[in-house]
């Protein structure tokens, strides 16, 4: 986020997989500044107010079969405006 905002915000988070196969990771969290916790379905996710940032992790799931590099990204998208 640009700015710190007085209101909570909602931002939806989407996994793009690009080259690397879905059982080759884990499930995609954020940290609510109280915990670690697994990203709806929808991949909406409330951002508290004053916040400007947030972790974001996914585990990589070691198979023992050798694919190469893989690659993949995650992205964030606002809902709304929200001015603080």
């Amino acid at each position: 986020l640009s700015n710190a905002s007085e209101a909570e915000t909602q931002v939806e988070l989407g996994l793009n997989l690009g080259d690397t196969e879905a059982g080759d990771l884990g499930t995609l969290e954020y940290n609510t500044g109280s915990g670690w916790v697994t990203v709806p379905n929808d991949g909406v996710v409330t951002v508290p107010a004053g916040q400007t940032e947030f972790d974001v992790r996914i585990a990589s799931i070691d198979d023992a079969v050798y694919e190469g590099p893989e690659d993949f990204s995650v992205t964030v998208t606002g809902i709304g405006a929200v001015q603080g």
